[in-house]
């Protein structure tokens, strides 16, 4: 078996025990929420968890591409070899938002070019992965830097699935007003200051819960897969 062999099967084992704790966390806090009868706790608690839910679905995307790009380190592929989008990765993680002026700006891209075309230093080791901002507002961006098309992603021998960016977005609004303590009339899990909650306002909340619930759980499937079938197919190549 070849090196990468054993870094694919070290990275979709990493994969599967993270996606495993977060899917045990997201199944125990439907369970307990579905065990609570008094209605104005039940609200509360539909209410409190969106953020949670969100954040399982950032986090697991947020640690597929890190392991994502830490296995391709490891990999040590040719800078000749390896897609020149990932050179946009290392020079917007290279930087800082503190610089802003054209001198500054000119100096970082010389110096990163000299490691990568003149030193040869690994696109990958000079990327600093760890600074690079990855939530639901870049998906996009990233994936057309990896290459990867959220419109098809393999799930099974021909089988392809979209991945739900729409759904994931009125989460992520969701949550953003949740988070924030600034819930606006029209968010589902807002309180009315001038009724008491009823028994609709709950069902209607829970189900609109338990959309972003299964939204969730079915995108960390799509992430694994994605991600998997990115190394599989070598789609980090020219």
């Amino acid at each position: 078996m070849s090196n990468n062999d054993n870094l694919l099967e070290d990275f979709i084992s990493d994969l599967d025990i993270e996606l495993s704790i977060r899917k045990k966390d997201l199944y125990l806090i439907k369970e307990c929420l579905d065990s609570i009868k008094n209605i104005f706790n039940k609200f509360t608690i539909i209410r409190n968890t969106v953020p949670s839910l969100y954040a399982h679905y950032e986090g697991f995307l947020k640690y597929g591409f890190q392991k994502l790009v830490g296995t391709m380190k490891l990999m040590n592929i040719d800078n000749k070899n390896i897609n020149k989008n990932f050179l946009i990765l290392c020079l917007l993680t290279n930087l800082e938002d503190h610089i802003s002026n054209q001198k500054s700006k000119s100096k970082i891209f010389i110096d990163n070019f000299k490691k990568i075309y003149e030193n040869n230093d690994n696109i990958l080791n000079v990327t600093k992965i760890d600074k690079y901002i990855l939530n639901h507002d870049t998906l996009e961006q990233t994936c057309q830097i990896l290459g990867i098309n959220l419109d098809k992603i393999l799930v099974s021998e021909k089988v392809y699935k979209q991945f739900p960016k729409a759904e994931l977005g009125v989460l992520y609004a969701r949550r953003n007003e949740i988070a924030h303590g600034d819930i606006s009339a029209s968010n589902q899990f807002s309180i009315s200051k001038q009724k008491d909650i009823t028994e609709g306002q709950v069902q209607f909340a829970y189900s609109n819960w338990l959309e972003n619930y299964n939204c969730v759980l079915s995108s960390l499937d799509l992430i694994k897969n994605m991600f998997i079938d990115y190394l599989i197919n070598e789609n980090y190549l020219n």
